[in-house]
């Protein structure tokens, strides 16, 4: 089994630059390929996550939503029940002092 073109075009990229210019340039021992797999892997964790997170923040915001429709109509009711009331007792809000 060999080594994949792409790979092998990067071993050949180290071995040139240490042979050319850059003696101390390190040698290719396949880091490059793990540090690539590594985060190819974190990105996909990220992606999860942050969808995820989206999704959870989506549903929170529904509940919220929902919440706070609840609690403005309760009010509202309690608003007009009020308004009933006083209007029944006699009261006009419209009356001057």
């Amino acid at each position: 089994m060999g080594v994949p073109l792409s790979e092998g075009y990067v071993i050949e990229l180290h071995r040139l630059m240490r042979r050319l210019r850059y003696p101390r340039f390190p040698i290719y021992r396949g880091e490059i390929t793990r540090r690539m797999d590594t985060l190819d892997m974190q990105t996909g964790e990220i992606q999860y996550n942050l969808t995820e997170h989206i999704a959870q923040t989506q549903e929170w915001q529904q509940s919220a939503d929902a919440q706070f429709a609840n609690f403005n109509n309760m009010m509202q009711q309690q608003h007009d029940d009020l308004q009933a009331y006083f209007r029944f007792q006699g009261f006009n809000p419209y009356q001057g002092p």
